[in-house]
């Protein structure tokens, strides 16, 4: 689904393959489908758009879910009408006709999730699962929840990060298939479970600081990425992103101690992949920003010695 682009290329809600990105559709009447337009290569990609009265139709090779943060939109997804907004989100499968309008003012966080994570996911339940049928199935709290977090990586420029939108996007594909079927039994104290978490904690000890996929870790470790993340936090008690983030920030405590690099040097060389993601993240979880702790710890060094 697409809106109404402030440039040529802002066709679709999922035209956008940069996940950070936030557009405003405001131009009727223009269609180019999405997969003409720019290739699907993200397993997850997460926008913000607007709608005006105007009805639009289109398809993409992706699933789609559509959370209203204000306002209605009205969708037919196939032959089903129906809409997103406060108590319902629409959920587009892949390569289905859809048309959608909205009137007054609206605000709809998109979700475009590919098909081969989401068939990575459905590997993993216990028992065999698909999607609704219904394309507008009522928000659960988990979802809305999603949705809050979603926005705040967005904001913060996280998605930018594969490991953190991967990440998601698995737990976005699970919420909307676990309704369906439930996830195959993992014991934190199984073998195989065992076995798994520790060579993925190994891996991520000895890469934390290089840039981090989902894909790239399953991949190293011989599982299926929904696999992967669950056997890890069975056994560890922490999702992957919060391991590698706790690691990344322990370096770079150490280095603002130890080292006179630049707050900029010392967040690309603890694994952050921008400084003010960096310092947004660092800020948050330590309390107060890089630069500060490394005057207050230094400080407080010097008053120990004799």
């Amino acid at each position: 689904m697409r809106g109404e682009p402030p440039t040529a290329a802002s066709d679709g809600i999922g035209a956008m393959p940069i996940a950070s990105r936030t557009v405003s559709l405001t131009t009727p009447g223009h269609r180019t489908r999405d997969a003409e337009l720019i290739p699907r290569q993200l397993p997850l990609v997460v926008t913000e758009r607007s709608y005006t009265p105007t009805i639009n139709g289109d398809r993409h090779p992706f699933v789609q879910v559509v959370l209203a943060r204000r306002g209605r939109l009205d969708m037919q997804v196939g032959d089903v009408r129906g809409f997103s907004g406060e108590t319902r989100f629409a959920l587009v499968p892949h390569e289905v006709e859809h048309r959608y309008w909205a009137t007054g003012a609206n605000r709809f966080l998109v979700l475009d999730l590919s098909t081969a994570m989401i068939e990575d996911v459905q590997r993993n339940l216990e028992h065999s699962a698909s999607l609704p049928d219904d394309p507008f199935p009522v928000v659960g709290e988990k979802l809305l929840s999603l949705g809050s977090l979603l926005r705040a990586e967005l904001a913060g420029g996280g998605l930018d990060e594969p490991l953190i939108a991967e990440t998601l996007g698995h737990y976005a594909a699970s919420l909307l298939l676990q309704p369906f079927a439930g996830p195959a039994p993992m014991s934190p104290s199984s073998t195989a479970t065992r076995r798994l978490a520790r060579l993925t904690r190994d891996y991520l000890d000895a890469s934390y600081a290089e840039p981090l996929a989902i894909g790239q870790i399953a991949a190293t470790v011989g599982a299926s990425a929904s696999h992967v993340q669950r056997a890890f936090r069975a056994h560890h008690g922490a999702t992957i992103v919060a391991y590698v983030r706790a690691r990344r920030l322990d370096h770079a405590k150490t280095l603002l101690l130890e080292t006179d690099l630049s707050i900029t040097e010392v967040a690309f060389a603890a694994g952050f992949h921008d400084l003010a993601y960096f310092t947004r993240t660092f800020t948050r979880d330590v309390g107060i920003p890089p630069s500060r702790f490394r005057q207050a710890t230094r400080a407080e060094s010097d008053k120990r010695l004799p």
